[in-house]
Parts: C-alpha cells; sequence; structure tokens
C-alpha cells in the first residue's frame, strides 16, 4: 500500500513571511538572490483536526471531576461552621455565623425600602416624594410625561425593595432612566442629604446612558435633563444638550406625524403612468422609521408632547443665546398637543379644535417667537431702501399672522390675551395659562423692539412709536396678569411665582430689560420719565425673580442684576468713557439685539476689568423707601443710567 504524498504549498516560507510573489522553483528567485535556505511547507487539511472533539470531551470531563471535588469541600467546611455554631463558638454579639456558600455566593444585600448602592438613589420613600413633587410642580410647566405611565414603570422598580426580597447575584432591574430626569428635576423642591452628589449623579448617568437617543426613554431623559440645565445655567451646557434632542427627535421622526413609507404605486397594463394617487403631493426624501407605530393615541400624544418640549427648550436656549434654532420650521410637520386634562384622563381620542388647552395655545405662542426670533437675525442694510421694503414686508407679515392668530383664539384664551383675565386657580391648567399669557406679551416685545427701539437709525428706517407704545402695553400686560396671581398667593397663602419656572423668569427679565431700555432712549431723547412707576414695576419683577430663583439658577442671576439696580445709590460720573472697541455696559442694555447670555459675559468682562476677580458679590438690603433711579443726575448729552453701569461694573452678575 502505496502511503499519499502530502501536499506542499505553492510558495516557499521565505517568501510568505515577506509576503512577497514565489515563483515556486527550488531554491526560489527570491531565496537564490538572498542565498538562503528555500523551504517548502506542507499544507494541512481544511477542517476540524482528527480527534479534536474526543479531546474536547476529556477536557470538559475533567473539569466537570474538578468542580465536583471543589463543591464537596465547599460543603465539607460548611458542615464545619454548622458544627462551630452548635457549640457555642459564635460572635459576642450573637450574630449567626454566615455560611462560606453564602459568602462565595452573596445573595444581593437589600432590606425593605432600601435601593442598592451601585444604583447611587436614596430610600424609596425619598424617591416617591422625588416623583410626587415632580409632577406637582414640574410637570404642571412642562407635561411631557404621562403621569399614569411614568408612575407604573417606577413602581414596578421600587416595588423589588418593598418586601427586602433576595435577588441572587444577578441584583434587581435596573432603575428607568427616566427616573433620573425626574429626580434632578425635583431635588429643588424635596430635601434630600447630600443633593448635590446626587444631582451629579443623576446626570452622569444620562449623559452616559442616553447621549446615542436611539430609543424614546432616552430621549426623555436627555430633553429633562436639558430643562434642568437651561433654567439652572443657560450656557454651553444646556445649547450642547438640547442640540442632542433636536437630533434625537429628527432621528426619531417625532417631528413629523406623516412620516410613513407609502405603497408602491399600481400600474394599468395599457399604461406605464401610475394609476394610484399619492395621498400626499409633497415628495421628499424618506428616513427611517426607528420607532415602531404608537398603539393607541395616548401613546401617539406622548410622542408629541416630547417633540414640542424639545422645541421650547429650543427656542428659549436660541433667544437668550442668539443662536439659530436646531429645529427649523422645515422639520415641523406635526400637529400641537391636545388638552392635558384629555391625555392625562385617557379619554377617548378627541377631535377639533375645542380640545385644545393651555399648553397647545402655548406652543404656538413659541413658534411664532421662533419664527420671530429666525426673522431678526437675519441681516438687513438701514440704508437701502430695497433692504427696508423687504424687512418691512417680512415685518408686518409676522405682524398679522400674529394677530390673525390672536383673534382666532377660544375662550377663555381669548380674553386672557386681550384682556388679562386668567382663569380660576382651579383652572386645571392656571399655570400654563400664565405661561401663555407672558409668551404672547413677550413674544410681542421681542418682535416690536427691533422697531421701536432700533440700535442705529437712518433716513430710511426710523424708530417707531406705535412699537414703542406696544412694547410697554406688553409689559403692562405682563404686570396686570402677575398683580392677579401676586394676589391669589396673598388671599389663598399658596406660592404660585415659585412654580412657574424658567419659561416665566425669562418672560419676567425680558419685560424688565425692556423698562430699562425704554428709560435710557427717553433720556436720551430728554423725554419725561415717571420714576416712581418705574422703580415700583422692576422692584415687582424682583421680587418674582427672587421668588422663582429659589428653585431656578437662571432666575436667581437675573433677580441678583434688578437687586443691585434697586440698592443703586452711587454719584454720577461725568467722565465715563468707552474702552476702545469693547461694547460698554450702556451700549449693551440699551441694544435690545443683544441677548441675555452675550450681556452676563459684557458685565462680568467688565468686572473683571475692574477687580480682577469674579467671585465676589456685593450683598445689600433692598431699602423700601428708596426711590429708584432718584439718584441719576443725567444731563442732555448723557445716554442715560450712566451710574447704573458704573455700580454693575463694580459688582457681579455674570451668574
Amino acid at each position: 500500500m502505496t502511503v499519499p504524498r502530502k501536499k506542499l504549498a505553492k510558495s516557499c516560507d521565505a517568501c510568505r513571511s515577506n509576503k512577497r510573489r514565489c515563483n515556486s522553483q527550488d531554491p526560489c528567485a527570491f531565496c537564490k538572490s538572498r542565498e538562503i535556505k528555500c523551504t517548502y511547507s506542507t499544507v494541512n487539511k481544511p477542517g476540524i483536526k482528527p480527534g479534536f472533539g474526543k479531546e474536547t470531551t476529556l477536557r470538559l470531563k475533567a473539569l466537570e471531576e474538578q468542580n465536583q471535588l471543589i463543591l464537596e469541600r465547599m460543603q465539607l467546611l460548611e458542615g464545619q461552621f454548622n458544627r462551630m455554631q452548635d457549640s457555642g463558638l459564635e460572635k459576642r454579639n450573637n450574630e449567626t455565623a454566615p455560611s462560606l456558600t453564602s459568602l462565595l455566593n452573596p445573595p444581593y444585600p437589600q432590606q425593605a425600602g432600601m435601593v442598592p448602592s451601585d444604583h447611587g438613589l436614596p430610600r424609596v420613600e425619598t424617591i416617591i416624594q422625588l416623583v410626587d413633587a415632580f409632577f406637582q410642580y414640574v410637570f404642571p410647566i412642562f407635561p411631557i410625561l404621562h403621569p399614569r405611565q411614568t408612575r407604573a414603570k417606577i413602581d414596578t422598580y421600587i416595588g423589588q425593595f418593598d418586601a427586602g426580597e433576595n435577588f441572587g447575584t444577578n441584583g434587581p432591574k435596573e432603575p428607568p432612566l427616566v427616573l433620573y430626569g425626574i429626580i434632578i428635576n425635583a431635588l429643588p423642591y424635596v430635601l434630600v442629604p447630600d443633593s448635590e452628589a446626587l444631582c451629579k449623579l443623576c446626570k452622569q448617568k444620562i449623559v452616559l446612558d442616553g447621549y446615542s437617543v436611539s430609543s424614546l426613554k432616552q430621549l426623555q431623559a436627555i430633553t429633562l435633563l436639558a430643562f434642568h440645565t437651561l433654567g439652572n445655567n443657560n450656557g454651553t451646557e444646556s445649547w450642547s444638550l438640547i442640540g442632542i434632542a433636536t437630533s434625537g427627535a429628527i432621528q426619531l421622526n417625532l417631528s413629523d406625524s406623516t412620516s410613513s413609507i407609502p405603497p408602491l404605486p399600481t400600474h394599468s397594463p395599457q399604461s406605464d403612468i401610475s394609476t394610484s394617487q399619492p395621498t400626499n403631493s409633497k415628495v421628499s426624501a424618506l428616513r427611517a422609521q426607528i420607532l415602531k407605530s404608537p398603539q393607541s393615541w395616548i401613546e401617539a400624544e406622548t410622542r408629541r408632547r416630547l417633540f414640542w418640549g424639545i422645541y421650547t427648550l429650543d427656542v428659549l436656549s436660541a433667544v437668550t443665546s442668539g443662536l439659530p434654532r436646531k429645529l427649523p420650521n422645515s422639520e415641523v410637520r406635526i400637529e400641537p398637543p391636545i388638552s392635558t386634562e384629555l391625555w392625562v384622563g385617557e379619554m377617548d381620542e378627541p377631535d377639533g379644535f375645542g380640545s385644545l388647552d393651555a399648553f397647545s395655545h402655548f406652543i404656538k405662542a413659541c413658534q411664532f417667537f421662533g419664527d420671530v426670533h429666525s426673522f431678526l437675525l437675519q441681516p438687513h442694510d438701514i440704508c437701502s431702501k430695497p433692504d427696508v421694503g423687504n424687512w418691512f414686508f417680512e415685518f408686518h407679515k409676522l405682524e398679522n399672522n400674529i394677530e390673525r392668530w390672536r383673534d382666532n383664539l377660544p375662550e377663555p384664551f381669548r380674553t386672557t390675551s386681550h384682556n388679562n383675565i386668567l382663569p380660576d386657580l382651579n383652572h386645571t391648567s392656571y399655570k400654563m395659562c400664565v405661561l401663555f399669557h407672558s409668551a404672547y406679551n413677550v413674544m410681542m416685545i421681542k418682535l416690536h423692539s427691533a422697531y421701536g427701539y432700533p440700535h442705529a437709525e437712518s433716513v430710511e428706517f426710523t424708530h417707531s412709536v406705535s412699537s414703542r407704545r406696544l412694547c410697554l402695553d406688553a409689559v403692562n400686560n405682563v404686570i396686570s396678569a402677575a398683580v392677579s396671581v401676586s394676589e391669589v398667593e396673598r388671599n389663598l397663602g399658596i406660592s404660585v411665582f415659585q412654580q412657574l419656572g424658567p419659561f416665566y423668569a425669562f418672560h419676567i427679565w425680558v419685560c424688565s430689560r425692556l423698562l430699562i431700555a425704554d428709560y435710557i432712549f427717553k433720556q436720551k431723547d430728554s423725554q419725561p420719565v415717571d420714576k416712581e412707576t418705574l422703580s415700583e414695576h422692576l422692584k415687582f419683577f424682583c421680587e418674582i425673580l427672587h421668588s422663582i430663583g429659589k428653585y431656578w439658577g437662571a432666575a436667581y442671576k437675573y433677580y441678583r442684576i434688578l437687586r443691585q439696580l434697586i440698592n443703586l445709590d452711587v454719584s454720577f460720573d461725568t467722565n465715563a468713557e468707552a474702552n476702545g472697541s469693547d461694547i460698554e455696559p450702556s451700549s449693551a442694555i440699551a441694544d435690545m439685539r443683544i441677548n441675555t447670555h452675550l450681556l452676563s459675559m459684557i458685565l462680568s468682562k467688565k468686572l473683571k476689568e475692574a477687580t480682577g476677580t469674579t467671585d465676589e458679590i456685593i450683598e445689600l438690603e433692598i431699602a423700601d423707601n428708596h426711590e429708584l433711579l432718584e439718584v441719576f443726575k443725567l444731563d442732555s448729552q448723557s445716554h442715560g443710567l450712566e451710574d447704573f453701569f458704573k455700580f454693575l461694573d463694580n459688582n457681579n452678575f455674570s451668574g
């Protein structure tokens, strides 16, 4: 019997190691030129080597025998431990000695009502308090989570710890990601030990687990974190989070309620022309449908509200930072949210315009606010008649659209917007009605301040007296509604302003700044000013911001600026001059184009130049009998409020 000849490789070992082409000679050209030994190795057959299965079986059998031996030794040691306990060799505190099995394979340490330490969350009772505080104080002004469904998820998680059950080595289920977003927003309203560490933990957990935004729960958590950061630190952190949220909303197709893959058209055998008529004549590129279709209108409304919550954050962030919106109008193809009461009550699917409530109209006001902001971002030449004409055309177009929408509002919202009459406190959306009213008026201030208080004028473009009047009327409307809220607080002994959140704080700040800008322009034009009324209004706004600032950092920043203004008592400096190309604080506050964030940077920079630090805050008490602005001694050449700006330069208001 002849032995089969082994097959040799086509390339020698040297050529294969050097990755060169071999001519299969003996020796090959490469080895011959290098004067090295040319060796051809044999080629093994493909597949598993003979005997591999038998060898694997033997190894598994050996491992099983070793495991059995270890188990027998563990049982022997455990028996010795038990005998030691029976003989009285126990600990002095009479605690039962743990078994070796429990030491090597410990159960998840858990007491009734305690959350595992690696989750980083407080006790169950504290979690329940935080969730209740969220739905009591945050949900009315930012209703994006369905209360019953959200509580059901949280109850499933904390229900594991009520009985103190043993979870074994796997441990309990992870907490829902949205719980961290709820906790971080509810922390200001509940006294929790080491709240700063808990806030940091929630922020890290949401960012690490939710930054990819591939699911609805991740987007909900990111949105809640963005709401928290925007209300406490309106800076780059909130802008980044809102950018993630807006991108996630677009990626998950939340901005388009009609996003579905249409059926292929049918063709007639006699013709190449499609016989099916498209349901939507608009053609655009299709996107992947990541989320499953909603199973009910409740689920669809939850997604819709999540998108509109992100939209409001985007608008507020864009207005305060002076940056373009991240959600352009071209991406918004979705209906406004319906009544919160119908959604929370899970009633039959509503239909018609009557199913809208204060939150629905607040969203529409934010849409107009975003349109106004985008319009004012567009540059125009005030010396060019065509540019000015186009600007006026777009201005009046926006104005007419807003007025047409306001006139078509249903009751009681039409009365609220026209006559500043708020519903009763028992109304389910009382707080949202206050936000809707202030949002509409601040939107009018934003639109008309560009025309009423321009930073520069020309022959073609001069300021409008009627726009100034409309701005002041809008401020008075906000004051009127705020007075009615303060009366409710006094009569019922409750705090309403504290629960209106960062949106209302920004609205109050805009009104305050408009009053200051109006004072500056009137001083410049040598017009009379009612200083006593101005002082009362700014003091009132200061009190509101202080009330909101107890829970929201951005509101406290606005409060500090107005507080120092009220306590102003310095002499007028006639030698104050601009420093090169830097923007002077007086020009910054008077220029309504400058956004809130840039204004804080300007004031902070001036303070740093004067004192070399931005950490000190001069604490002054508000004197009830001190009349604001009475100390001003302004001449006809002054730009106005110079001592106020000098005072700002010597104090820290950057937040």
